[in-house]
């Protein structure tokens, strides 16, 4: 090949390299992004007693407990309904936050709620403690309210009122 023998090349090259630049890359364009939404971290409320600092980790309205037992099969074990008509159940369930013994705060969880908590409906109507204590591993407190009582505000102790919802 004589040393001008390379120059028909560069053509080629050039048409090459345009054809694959200009029509080989795709159109940007902007598009949204979906971005998962961080997480936040939402402080569990507190209640400081005598026998330690409990977090509020659940509240429920049942008109059982457990609420998914079958009323219908009388053979049904440790299913409790409500004791009274028109009423139901809000049950908070608890955790010591301070490294506190969970035998020693569920022995004495009954004589603490019992004493000094209560939960307080927007329609004004009080619901008392009635059940409190370890059940199946978990701390818990159940309050009777009436059926058509709402937006619940936990009242124990010197702790400011709590909300409950629900």
């Amino acid at each position: 090949m004589n040393r001008y023998g390379w120059l028909h090349i560069i053509p080629s090259l050039v048409l090459t390299v345009v054809l694959l630049v200009g029509c080989g890359t795709p159109a940007v364009t902007s598009q949204p992004t979906s971005v998962s939404p961080t997480p936040t971290f939402i402080p569990k409320p507190k209640i400081k007693t005598p026998i330690g600092t409990l977090a509020i980790v659940e509240v429920m309205l049942i008109d059982r407990d457990p609420p998914n037992c079958d009323l219908k099969d009388e053979t049904a074990a440790g299913c409790l309904v409500v004791p009274k008509e028109g009423y139901r159940i809000l049950k908070i369930v608890l955790e010591g936050t301070d490294g506190g013994d969970p035998d020693t705060i569920a022995l004495n969880l009954p004589n603490e709620a019992f004493q000094n908590a209560h939960v307080i409906a927007s329609d004004g109507s009080r619901g008392n403690c009635v059940t409190a204590g370890l059940s199946k591993g978990v701390l818990l407190a159940d309050f009777t309210v009436l059926n058509a009582a709402h937006d619940f505000e936990l009242v124990w102790g010197d702790n400011p009122p709590i909300n409950l919802g629900k």
